[in-house]
């Protein structure tokens, strides 16, 4: 039964379409959709069931578009999020720096605007973070400085 897949890489190929429901009822800790042409919005009701397992997303490079969910702070245990390359907009929600486990967050090349989360220092097992190319606005938190390992 396909209901044990862990690991799914579909990197580098031409599909396209929304991500399909059933995507969320599998067990994966993995998940590499980078360099595909998937559109519509990612964070959809039955992709959030991911957040119990998954703990690497690369979604980068795709036609992903809407707003960053507060519900992204379900996705405890993801150590790697990578959603760079894509149409996403509005702000950075402050839930994301609740995702205490990551080490590399990549949001480049969207359409983000607004601050950088002024929480950003609770994540403090960062060591990769990407913001360039958003219409971002404002300081660089004070926290920021905190991410020095």
């Amino acid at each position: 039964s396909i209901n044990t897949l862990e690991i799914l890489n579909l990197f580098g190929n031409s599909l396209s379409g929304a991500l399909p429901a059933r995507l969320g009822k599998l067990p994966l800790t993995f998940l590499d959709i980078e360099m595909n042409a998937f559109s519509g919005n990612l964070f959809t009701e039955s992709f959030l069931k991911l957040a119990d397992t998954l703990t690497i997303l690369h979604a980068s490079f795709n036609q992903f578009s809407g707003a960053v969910p507060d519900s992204i702070s379900k996705f405890s245990l993801l150590t790697e999020l990578w959603i760079g390359n894509n149409i996403f907009v509005g702000i950075i929600p402050e839930s994301i720096t609740s995702l205490e486990n990551l080490e590399s967050l990549i949001l480049k090349d969207n359409d983000f605007s607004g601050g950088i989360p002024s929480s950003i220092e609770k994540l403090s097992g960062l060591s990769v973070l990407l913001l360039d190319d958003n219409s971002l606005t404002g300081g660089i938190p004070e926290g920021m400085s905190e991410l020095v390992k």
